[in-house]
């Protein structure tokens, strides 16, 4: 199931960076103010995910992940139906972020 990208969810006052520090770092105030960012998103994560989120939640530890061969297989996978790409497991290096990989 996809997700409702016609939907608005307002993230105003949700300590959303992308749009409670617009006036601070543009000088554009709401509502005439529109955010162009490509990472911070503003519809709902599918409900798979959030389910899963839950889940990890509810267990009550945050410790690190571990990027097992399961893990592994599945970044595969989708890699090679998503692109058409033949990645090797070895290849994928977990990271806590985009800027942190770079």
């Amino acid at each position: 199931m996809l997700p409702d990208f016609d939907a608005v969810i307002e993230r105003r006052n949700t300590h959303s960076l992308k749009w409670d520090a617009l006036a601070a770092r543009t000088g554009v105030t709401a509502p005439d103010g529109l955010a162009m960012w490509t990472a911070d998103m503003d519809f709902l994560s599918p409900e798979p995910v959030r389910q899963r989120l839950s889940a990890a939640v509810a267990h009550g530890i945050f410790g690190y992940y571990s990027a097992d061969a399961s893990w592994r297989a599945a970044v595969c996978g989708w890699m090679a139906r998503r692109h058409g790409w033949a990645v090797e497991p070895e290849w994928i290096t977990p990271s806590a972020g985009v800027c942190a990989a770079l």
